[in-house]
């Protein structure tokens, strides 16, 4: 059975994705505001909240982090709305510039009101109000970061300055810290997976205990919330096999079928296999690149020596087997390497 295809980033860019697959969903972005910011959670509709196909991350950066950008109506608003802007910090040390990348993603959300307004009302200014933007960081690693430090302490002679400086507070969690009991009493459904993702590195008996308290409560959601109930399956499943040694997969998988009651087992057996094939087949075409890439290279310096660094790279990092196979048939008659149609990485 092939991966639906909202599944497909879950499974194959986890670590850029899995967090980034949660927070795209407004009742799980409920349940976070509800947790660390509920007097504002309470004033937002999240039931219209929807995904905004916008990300505001500089290309160096992807590999650290990801975001989500949200946009919901107020209750009782007239119109008005609120843009919920989650950023997700992958990596595994604090970020001291972190207070100037969270300034510099908000600005780019209000930007981008701006020039909605515009195309709305002919290129005219007069009148532009902006939708306010909640920024919110979720920090993943395990390093001591206890919070965001002001932009103040970012600037020579900062405290001097006062006013005269930007100045932002994104909501700032850091999950490795997050109390165990809140997440189990305020943070909702959403806090009982969060706690198998903050439990990720946990001796097996107690990661398996954390993960069966989690499926349990995902299983109790109502009927009428099936899709939550699949999706946040879906994410337990991708995260056993991405997170946990190898031993450990296919028992897991089978533990989650075992937790959930009755009828929707059969569900659950199929994500568990699915994913496991996907990730089987995923790792046999990433073998059978890797098998291309070298031969290529092999190839290419037996014929012309020393090759230019930019020709390497392309060559190593090439993701789409048609693009290696059509360099392999270029290298058969190539007499010097621009006979080969190489492009050099972005």
């Amino acid at each position: 059975m092939p991966l639906p295809p909202a599944v497909v980033p879950l499974v194959r860019q986890f670590a850029s994705n899995g967090l980034k697959y949660l927070f795209s969903r407004g009742d799980n972005v409920a349940d976070l505001l509800r947790w660390r910011v509920p007097a504002l959670a309470a004033r937002i509709d999240f039931a219209r909240m929807e995904v905004q196909p916008d990300t505001f991350i500089a290309p160096g950066f992807a590999q650290m982090e990801s975001d989500v950008l949200l946009r919901a109506p107020f209750r009782a608003g007239r119109g008005r709305q609120v843009e919920v802007y989650v950023l997700i910090e992958n990596q595994a040390e604090p970020d001291e510039l972190m207070a100037f990348r969270a300034l510099r993603y908000v600005l780019g959300v209000y930007e981008r009101q701006l020039n909605e307004w515009l195309r709305a009302h002919g290129n005219n200014p007069r009148g532009v109000r902006f939708h306010p933007v909640l920024p919110l960081v979720f920090y993943i690693g395990t390093r001591t970061w206890d919070d965001v430090a002001p932009f103040r302490e970012l600037v020579h002679e900062g405290g001097r300055f006062g006013g005269l400086l930007p100045h932002i507070e994104p909501v700032f969690v850091n999950l490795a810290r997050a109390d165990d009991g809140e997440l189990q009493s305020t943070a909702g459904t959403l806090g009982w997976l969060l706690r198998v993702v903050q439990q990720r590195r946990a001796e097996p008996a107690r990661f398996r205990a954390v993960l069966r308290e989690a499926v349990r409560h995902i299983d109790q959601l109502p009927r009428q919330q099936r899709e939550r109930w699949n999706a946040l399956l879906w994410f337990a499943h991708a995260f056993v096999y991405h997170e946990r040694d190898p031993g450990e997969r296919e028992p897991l998988a089978e533990h989650i079928y075992q937790t959930v009651i009755g009828a929707r087992r059969a569900e659950v057996a199929t994500m568990g296999k699915t994913i496991a094939d996907a990730l089987r087949e995923e790792g046999e075409k990433i073998g059978e690149l890797k098998g291309k890439r070298a031969a290529l290279l092999r190839q290419l310096r037996l014929r012309f020596k020393t090759l230019p660094a930019d020709i390497e790279e392309a060559v190593e990092t090439e993701q789409d087997e048609g693009k290696l196979d059509a360099w392999l048939d270029a290298f058969a008659t190539a007499r010097k390497l621009s006979d080969i149609p190489f492009t050099s990485p972005r």
